[in-house]
């Protein structure tokens, strides 16, 4: 039973870090195009104001020099 409450607590956590992510990339990217016809030109409105796909970066490894070896 606290197994199935722990699972469920990281997928609300994982769920609302994704959201939080593709809600700051959103302001980024209209702050972005308000200002910036730089080398690649503007970003399309549609394109801005559209959050990316959300897709689960694969865990990267720790160097043993930086991790923790006690908490």
């Amino acid at each position: 039973m606290a197994e199935a409450a722990r699972d469920a607590a990281l997928a609300r956590a994982a769920a609302a870090r994704e959201a939080f992510e593709a809600r700051i990339t959103a302001r980024a990217n209209r702050a972005i195009a308000s200002v910036c016809t730089g080398c690649l030109g503007p970003v399309p409105p549609s394109l801005a104001l559209t959050p990316p796909d959300v897709v689960a970066a694969p865990p990267r490894p720790v160097p043993a020099s930086v991790a923790m070896t006690e908490p």
